[in-house]
């Protein structure tokens, strides 16, 4: 009985040792250039079912569903918008203010009801307007989700009311449910927020807190974490860099400050041309200061000559999706062929997001832009040993989209959006790891975050004699 005692004990305190290790805040994506299809259910097209949009008339019916058939040429001809075959004709009016048209995307149709089958309109929508998802923990129903900061709360005890989030507002209500285990609620902490749409209002119906923001001043010390809500990560080649590698380096058309404090992993030789990948925080002056880079043969998950990877977090954005978006302190310009992608919440102008661009006529045009699960703030921790590396960064093949890890028993798809923390020395086969990750869209196990801890702590316990 004593040895089961002391037994227990040990893997209580053994416990309590990787959390002082790795810190509460530690416990707390894929990308290619295809546009996402959700698979989803919208709404039946009906008088009522107007998602809360304008209303034009009352013989009018706005119904969402996702494009699977277009006309091959033009935006005229034959629809079919999640199984209903809709007309389009020099009179139907075209808004892609949420993206270009194309199979996948989500949009609202306005009919009238004596014509059911000829749109007067067709609009992209945000995705979550075609969603439908059941929450496995309480059986309840959301149509979207969304990773921001706390802007603003209720001014009452139950925290009952409109919530401002990023730049969205949602109403907590009786029935939201509340989770702050890994801090309390307060202006600065990012949440994840999984909503309804009821007449145009978002109904919050869990809100679950992850982590503060950091200041973004120069004064952390350290890196890779110490600028929350403010670090990214990049992938492309060297374009210049100065002479004794102290200073302004151009990677994939973006300036990064090095400093004496940045890790140059590798051989320790750079030279214009060769694809690296570089963590760096934006600081309130708008400055990426890289805090790390290392040599790569992964490109991100991105294919063809003369496209880039950029992860960041964004600062600014247009009216629609159409038009200059501020990542990572940097315009990025969306077009009506720019594919967005909402699988992991909605894109607004505090989302963490994947950029996949090119540079054309000296500006970042952005082939896709999607949102990421910020690090640290996926659903699930995992601490134990690595059991097996992802192979991606010595790949000859630039559209691999994820390595695939193995730590403790599970496998984790390991993106361009994975912050990875820890030297080349440190990350090897048996290392213990703490893994943050949540389970993507497609049903993969996804890391936010993967970092190497050491378990140094030691416990002395007292002889016991039977």
């Amino acid at each position: 009985m004593h040895s089961r005692v002391i037994r227990l004990w040990g893997a209580a305190f053994l416990l309590c040792a990787v959390v002082l290790a790795i810190g509460w805040g530690t416990l707390s994506a894929q990308a290619n250039a295809e546009i996402f299809v959700q698979q989803a259910t919208p709404p039946a097209a009906n008088p009522a079912d107007d998602g809360g949009g304008d209303h034009q008339g009352e013989d009018e019916i706005r119904s969402y569903g996702l494009i699977e058939v277009m006309p091959a040429n033009g935006l005229t001809g034959t629809w079919v918008i999640s199984g209903t075959s809709y007309t389009a004709n020099e009179a139907t009016e075209f808004e892609p203010e949420h993206g270009g048209f194309a199979a996948g995307v989500c949009v609202k149709v306005v009919v009238e009801q004596t014509a059911p089958t000829l749109a007067l309109k067709i609009e992209s929508e945000s995705a979550y307007h075609c969603s439908s998802d059941d929450d496995d923990d309480d059986g309840g129903h959301h149509d979207g989700k969304l990773y921001g900061p706390i802007v603003s709360l209720p001014d009452n005890p139950d925290l009952l009311g409109p919530w401002v989030v990023g730049a969205e507002t949602f109403t907590v209500t009786t029935d939201t449910k509340l989770a702050q285990e890994e801090m309390p609620f307060a202006v600065g902490v990012v949440v994840k927020v999984e909503f309804k749409e009821v007449d145009g209002q978002k109904i919050a119906t869990s809100v679950e807190s992850k982590f503060k923001l950091d200041d973004d001043d120069d004064d952390h010390g350290g890196h890779h974490g110490h600028h929350r809500g403010h670090d990214g990560r990049a992938f492309g080649p060297i374009e210049a860099l100065p002479d004794n590698l102290i200073g302004t380096w151009i990677i994939a058309g973006l300036n990064y400050s090095v400093t004496e404090t940045t890790e140059l992993r590798g051989s320790g030789v750079y030279t214009v041309g060769e694809n690296v990948k570089v963590e760096y925080y934006a600081n309130s002056a708008g400055e990426r200061i890289a805090t790390e880079i290392k040599h790569t043969g992964y490109h991100g998950g991105v294919s063809g000559r003369g496209v880039f990877k950029f992860v960041g977090w964004v600062s600014a954005k247009p009216a629609g999706f159409i038009g200059l978006w501020t990542i990572g302190g940097e315009p990025f310009a969306a077009t009506n062929t720019t594919r967005f992608d909402e699988s992991d919440g909605l894109l607004t102008s505090t989302s963490y997001v994947e950029a996949t661009y090119k540079i054309q006529d000296d500006q970042r045009v952005l082939l896709k832009l999607e949102t990421a699960v910020p690090p640290g703030a996926g659903d699930d921790n995992n601490v134990g040993p690595i059991e097996n590396l992802g192979s991606a960064d010595a790949a000859s093949e630039d559209s691999i989209a994820a390595e695939l890890w193995r730590v403790g028993g599970v496998e984790y798809a390991v993106t361009a959006a994975t912050q990875v923390i820890g030297a080349d020395a440190e990350l090897t086969v048996g290392r213990t790891v703490v893994v943050n990750s949540y389970v993507d869209a497609g049903g993969a196990t996804t890391a936010t975050r993967i970092q190497a801890i050491t378990l140094e702590n030691r416990v002395l316990l007292p002889l016991m004699q039977r």
